[in-house]
């Protein structure tokens, strides 16, 4: 085999392995054991060949192309779903490729350079190793500041597939997102240094680094302990709003409380997932005086996303209703460009926000700190409204669970609706805090392990 088609088969099992464990986690979620091994072990073997492979910056681009064009398809599925001019939006999904992409190429074009100062196999093949953790914590956590915000992109973390499998992930509090990331780029390193010396050293050490994903399948448990204030919850999901009339939505959501309730006697709470009522709720009072009347009797709270309006600014709102009043209201903190708002300097333009937003008004950031709040006695919750949690950087200085309503109606069946729900287990089990995950594919409660308890069969 020539070595440009050995290059470039590495490439392509490499990117190709990679996309499946994001494309189907549940099956291929153990894929990121050895997506890598294609590229690591060709540097392995260039060591002590004749004929050496030397990759470019042309070849990472080609990876990067590969696997992003795969694991953001559901992006491309969205611009064909709603946006207004589907010609433009493709072609700013395949921009949106090729400058991911960019980043890939910088990738194996640094990884060659800083490795062709070495000569051991060990100590190239390490190069590439520490390159390979800087790209992808640079796309977990800085890839999209072109978009005017210093934010990666999280739903390429290496770990989230096997956070379809929380045992794999047992070891994450202890260790941390970025030292168990490297932990599990040893393992093809290891594993390729072994196929090509057959050293009984790498051997050892390639077992010792799958020890941290393999203990959880022997101490992980497989039952979770449901709390008491759960059988108090019911998620309503309401059908998708077919009216643009503020009053005829709000009566289709009352028929959606109304069914639920007369199957489920013994709920005290309700809950709707994000902009279930697509309005400025504050401006439609009558709303919240249909759903007091002919549902929020008996003490029962209605939890539900929708919007607010201040002045000339329109908020994406968690808001909380007793009986005729609102209790407790919580403006969303993050905004998803391009969806809820176009940044700077594209949104002067008429053309990108009819393209864009379909002539929706743009949401507004809140400045006012996130709260918890208690809709019944004893019962204390901490509210995130959708891309707040998935793009979170840092928990919050507060041990109470976790309430996230989530719009995922943006994306038909794809893949990026399990991603979305994996960030959730996946911050649930890093920052050891319950999650009550509401949406309008996936209602569970995910607990401090990872996990869940259904609840849309409810």
């Amino acid at each position: 085999m020539s070595i440009n088609i050995f290059r470039f088969c590495s490439i392509m099992s490499s990117a190709l392995l990679g996309a499946c464990a994001f494309l189907q986690p549940a099956y291929c979620g153990w894929f990121v054991f050895i997506y890598l091994i294609p590229l690591f072990y060709s540097i392995a073997t260039s060591s002590v060949a004749t004929n050496c492979v030397h990759y470019r910056f042309i070849d990472g681009f080609l990876w990067g192309c590969i696997f992003f064009g795969l694991h953001m398809h559901g992006l491309l599925r969205v611009i064909l779903d709603h946006a207004q001019g589907k010609e433009a939006g493709v072609l700013s999904w395949i921009l949106l490729i090729i400058y991911c992409s960019f980043y890939s190429g910088i990738w194996f074009w640094l990884a060659e350079k800083l490795s062709s100062f070495f000569v051991k196999p060990i100590s190239r093949i390490l190069c590439w190793l520490l390159i390979t953790f800087c790209f992808f914590y640079f796309v977990e956590h800085g890839i999209l500041w072109i978009f005017g915000r210093f934010e990666g992109y999280p739903f390429a973390v290496p770990l989230l597939p096997l956070a379809a499998h929380p045992s794999w992930l047992f070891c994450l509090p202890f260790f941390g997102s970025s030292c168990l990331t490297i932990v599990l780029f040893l393992i093809p390193v290891f594993f390729s240094l072994y196929l090509v010396h057959k050293s009984i050293f790498y051997q050892v050490s390639l077992f010792f680094t799958l020890l941290p994903f393999l203990i959880g399948w022997f101490w992980h448990e497989e039952k979770m302990k449901v709390p008491n204030w759960l059988h108090k919850v019911g998620v309503v999901v309401p059908t998708l709003v077919s009216s643009n009339n503020p009053f005829e939505c709000a009566q289709e959501i009352t028929y959606c409380l109304m069914n639920y309730c007369e199957r489920n006697h013994n709920v005290r709470i309700l809950i709707m997932p994000e902009s279930s009522y697509p309005f400025a709720l504050n401006e439609h009072p009558e709303a919240v005086g249909m759903w007091a009347q002919n549902v929020l009797f008996d003490d029962k709270i209605l939890l539900l996303g929708s919007h607010r309006r201040s002045g000339k600014k329109l908020f994406n709102t968690f808001y909380c209703i007793k009986k005729r009043r609102i209790i407790f209201s919580y403006d969303k903190k993050h905004t998803i460009p391009f969806i809820e708002y176009l940044p700077q300097p594209w949104n002067n333009s008429k053309f990108l926000q009819s393209l864009f937003l379909n002539k929706k008004e743009q949401f507004n950031v809140s400045q006012k700190p996130r709260t918890p709040f208690s809709p019944i006695k004893k019962v204390t919750m901490l509210p995130y409204i959708c891309s707040e949690l998935f793009f979170a950087k840092n928990k919050e200085n507060n041990q109470e669970p976790i309430v996230c309503i989530v719009n995922d109606s943006w994306f038909s069946a794809c893949s990026m609706r399990t991603l979305l729900y994996l960030v959730a287990c996946y911050k649930a089990l890093a920052w050891q805090q319950d999650i009550l995950y509401v949406a309008q594919s996936k209602i569970c409660l995910i607990n401090k392990k990872s996990l869940s308890y259904d609840l849309s069969s409810l």
